[in-house]
């Protein structure tokens, strides 16, 4: 009899009650164990989150399967793993994953078509994750607008008391004072620092004197005219300021005057898109006989002698890196058609869950109007009341706020992936036809990175179009049926 393992994953102990079953989960894998033949031998659980890798019994799996050779039975993808690096993880192992919700199975003989689909599952599980991150990064952003500061700790002269950003005025008046010093434009940074330590200046908790770096990040923080930084953006905070608006602007003045720029740089469109791939520092360019633009790097240190390359070269070689996350129309089709099933499914189950949170809704009104009654009929103490009300207020928090992220997560995620597949289908065109500066655009929003060495580039691809780099090659897709006719596309064995 084969012999086969479960895993089964809650995100957390709230998504366990709120419908997201350990049981449900694992009772139906034993079903399909049953149906198919495989002896289960072990089971496997995590009741945490999986967005980043390292689960408990995860772990604990992945050292089991190194000394036993099973399948692996999980409901569905996302289950699994929510990560590229968990799932590499896996496919080291060699071993086979039947996802029972998902009718698909994968392993070492899997056919390169049932693979990329399994990648681009994985990749539509990741980008859930990154929604779900978004979302949040939304409400911070909303909170920063109302002049509520969004980050964690405060910087050093400020402190939180129940949620309140207060002065300590003990610390204002010595950071007030070396803004002031620097203002004049007669200190500098370092001899700041040195009044910093006469008058004082040190951390509240170790008791150490501020560094002269920390010293210098102080006076450029708008925090402390009552201005905060968040996602690149200065917000009008709503905490006390330390010093005047115009005494923090009189100081950056300073700063700007002692940074001028030695040189102003011309607009070489591929500038901050290449790293040298052999030392790691910058790439450079110039212009030669005041039309050829060469690009290079910038030597720094003498670790590696410059190579120059002619900007005609890099730009085809990068027409050359489009095309290859550029699919064709058949597969393009077939991909639309994955993310609607995809769409669909989550929106199905994103039903169930609905109910399941409006049942529980429900019955928690209920519970609440049962004890009010009951206060009022002096069954219960006032005290007692409070006490269920306040949590039955929790709860419906918890109930309403995830009611309100099901109505927008799977359009969400169906709206980036539709638009990482447009952008794949017309990507090559797009670049061939672009300016300069559209050209930088549209390759900052495919390429994380490139390496320059000598004259040829090495791109390392964005999510998702590291799969479309690796998971499909345009000449290698044939018209053609094979087990799946709804794909219509075959790999070629020539």
């Amino acid at each position: 009899m084969k012999k086969a393992v479960m895993y089964a994953r809650v995100s957390s102990k709230d998504q366990e009650r709120e419908g997201y079953s350990i049981p449900a989960q694992l009772e139906l894998l034993q079903e399909f164990a049953k149906k198919e033949g495989y002896q289960v031998v072990s089971e496997f659980v995590d009741v945490e989150s999986a967005k980043e890798p390292g689960r408990a019994q995860f772990v604990e799996m992945v050292k089991f399967l190194k000394k036993n050779l099973c399948t692996i039975l999980v409901e569905k993808t996302d289950r699994l793993y929510r990560n590229f690096r968990d799932a590499l993880t896996l496919r080291d192992l060699k071993v086979d994953i039947r996802f029972v919700k998902q009718g698909l199975s994968l392993g070492p003989e899997s056919k390169s078509s049932d693979k990329f689909t399994h990648n681009i599952h994985v990749a539509v599980a990741e980008l859930y994750i990154d929604n779900l991150s978004e979302e949040v990064r939304k409400g911070l952003t909303q909170k920063a607008n109302q002049g509520i500061y969004p980050g964690g700790l405060v910087p050093i002269g400020y402190y939180k008391e129940n949620g309140k950003i207060k002065v300590n005025f003990e610390l204002a008046a010595k950071i007030k004072r070396i803004f002031e010093l620097y203002s004049t434009g007669d200190y500098s940074v370092t001899a700041v620092h040195c009044e910093a330590k006469n008058v004082g200046l040190r951390y509240p908790r170790s008791g150490k004197f501020v560094s002269r770096s920390k010293i210098e990040r102080m006076l450029k923080k708008p925090f402390y005219c009552g201005k905060f930084t968040w996602q690149g953006l200065v917000y009008q905070g709503d905490h006390p300021q330390i010093v005047s608006p115009e005494l923090f602007n009189k100081v950056q003045e300073v700063f700007k005057s002692r940074n001028k720029p030695a040189y102003s740089s011309h607009n070489f469109p591929f500038i901050g898109l290449m790293r040298c791939g052999e030392c790691g520092h910058s790439i450079t360019a110039e212009t030669k006989k005041g039309k050829y633009v060469y690009y290079h790097c910038t030597g720094y240190g003498g670790k590696c002698k410059p190579v120059y390359c002619n900007q005609d070269t890099i730009d085809r070689q990068f027409a050359g890196i489009i095309r290859g996350i550029t699919i064709p129309s058949g597969l393009h089709d077939y991909l639309k058609e994955c993310l609607e099933y995809t769409l669909k499914t989550k929106k199905i189950e994103a039903a169930r869950q609905r109910d399941v949170l409006e049942s529980q809704r429900a019955k928690t009104e209920t519970r609440l109007k049962k004890a009010y009654s009951e206060k009022l009929e002096g069954k219960i103490t006032e005290d007692f009341w409070k006490s269920i009300y306040q949590d039955g207020q929790t709860e419906l928090g918890e109930i309403n706020y995830s009611l309100q992220q099901l109505q927008s997560n799977p359009d969400l995620s169906y709206d980036l992936a539709q638009k990482a597949i447009e952008l794949s289908y017309h990507a090559e065109s797009l670049y061939l036809r672009a300016e300069p500066e559209d050209k930088r655009k549209l390759l900052k929003s495919v390429l994380s990175n490139c390496e320059l060495k000598g004259e040829t580039l090495y791109p390392t691809y964005k999510k998702p179009f590291d799969i479309l780099s690796k998971g499909h090659e345009p000449n290698q897709w044939r018209r053609g049926r094979d087990s799946n006719p709804g794909n219509g596309f075959t790999r070629s064995t020539a």
